[in-house]
């Protein structure tokens, strides 16, 4: 599975579909940049996508039992690196692997219950 998140990041929803299934919720959203955003929901909620310019950019994965997560965590050692910022357990790391942010968020126990990833925009 930790390939679908290198197959999806900076693809169109078309590519994305492919990776993840259709998706369940699509909307519009207001970004920062303001660039035809749009907001996609995928497995039943457990991933969604903002396409800015059409490309999956910002990507958020919750439920602490999704593999998509475990995966990610575990392929970019983000347990053994130093993050930007740690505070009650949120971390957050700049400039990972091309990868402009990712945010690891944990639940009441500590564990990692959510991850957003921007990828190219702020």
């Amino acid at each position: 599975m930790m390939d679908s998140i290198g197959a999806i990041i900076g693809r169109n929803p078309q590519a994305v579909e492919h990776v993840l299934g259709r998706p369940g919720k699509k909307e519009a959203v207001k970004t920062p940049t303001d660039h035809k955003s749009r907001k996609y929901t995928y497995q039943n909620g457990d991933i969604e996508i903002i396409y800015i310019d059409n490309t999956a950019d910002w990507i958020t994965i919750t439920n602490r039992h999704n593999k998509t997560m475990e995966e990610f965590i575990n392929f970019f050692g983000l347990k053994e690196l130093t993050p930007y910022f740690d505070k009650r357990g949120t971390r957050i790391y700049k400039n990972i692997a091309g990868l402009k942010e990712v945010s690891l968020y944990p639940d009441t126990k500590g564990n990692i219950w959510m991850v957003y990833i921007k990828a190219f925009t702020e």
